[in-house]
């Protein structure tokens, strides 16, 4: 299987299907059952989460021969799987099920790596209060980003790669999304995520020390998000959805491409069906 440019996720009626394309938005096809796949670094691998029984589970799949395997089980939910630097671990995120406790039931969000094979799991959140969503590895492996509510808001954070707890990115009053879908830059200077703090969802960068934060998506008409880079940093591949009630809409996100300073916004994508969490 030739390695394309980029990969998506698109929900049909039978569940979320993997697709690829060049950045054109030429169509190479269907490659496997999953969503929010992820490039290996060297491109030869990709990392997914799919749903073939009752739960979501990991799986891998070389991009040379198109055999996947599964390298999660169990009955937690695994989601938003990616790579370290070198290839040779993953983390993601691993929602255990709710357990009934005297009159209330709890579940919880909690970060892990893992060999690539589904070995050597471990907890890199069991010491750090709150509850996390996601988790990308900066490019030189020393620290990750992560999305946590710890500070009563959902923030980003940075811990390092044994678990210890470093510091926070961003700050918002209220309620927010911030830090979902989150993207380090190829040099490891900044960082996409995705927010409503300016009353839609949008995609925003940072640098790396928590400052110079920036609106990418200056459109209030849409829904943008999942912002990722491209491999040389110029160009940013997201998925955006029009405005209004959720059911309406959910069927009509698109992948776009933008600059990587928000300019030149065009569509690559146009189907019956919804596309997205692109990774390039």
């Amino acid at each position: 299987m030739q390695t394309p440019n980029i990969v998506y996720d698109r929900e049909r009626e039978d569940g979320h299907w993997l697709f690829t394309m060049d950045e054109l938005g030429n169509d190479k096809g269907m490659i496997a059952k999953g969503r929010d796949a992820r490039w290996s670094p060297d491109r030869t691998q990709l990392v997914y989460t799919s749903q073939r029984d009752k739960t979501f589970s990991i799986f891998v799949m070389s991009t040379e021969d198109a055999t996947e395997r599964q390298i999660t089980f169990g009955d937690e939910v695994d989601l938003n799987p990616s790579w370290s630097p070198d290839g040779k671990k993953i983390v993601f995120t691993s929602i255990t099920p709710k357990q009934k406790s005297s009159s209330t039931e709890t579940s919880r969000r909690k970060i892990l790596i893992m060999d690539i094979d589904g070995n050597d799991v471990q907890e890199l959140t069991h010491e750090i209060a709150g509850a996390f969503s996601s988790a990308v590895w900066h490019p030189g492996g020393q620290y990750l980003a992560v999305n946590s509510s710890r500070s009563g808001s959902s923030e980003l954070h940075l811990i390092s790669e044994s678990g210890n707890y470093i510091s926070q990115l961003t700050e918002t009053s209220g309620s927010d999304i911030s830090g979902m879908h989150i993207d380090w830059s190829p040099d490891g200077d900044h960082l996409l995520f995705t927010s409503l703090r300016s009353g839609i969802v949008s995609i925003y960068v940072i640098k790396k020390n928590g400052e110079s934060e920036t609106r990418l998506t200056q459109d209030d008409r849409r829904i943008n998000a999942c912002g990722r880079w491209s491999p040389d940093g110029s160009q940013i591949v997201f998925h955006s959805t029009p405005s209004g009630p959720f059911d309406e809409v959910l069927s009509l996100s698109e992948i776009f491409l933008m600059r990587a300073d928000g300019s030149e916004i065009r569509q690559i994508t146009s189907s019956n069906f919804s596309n997205g969490h692109p990774d390039w």
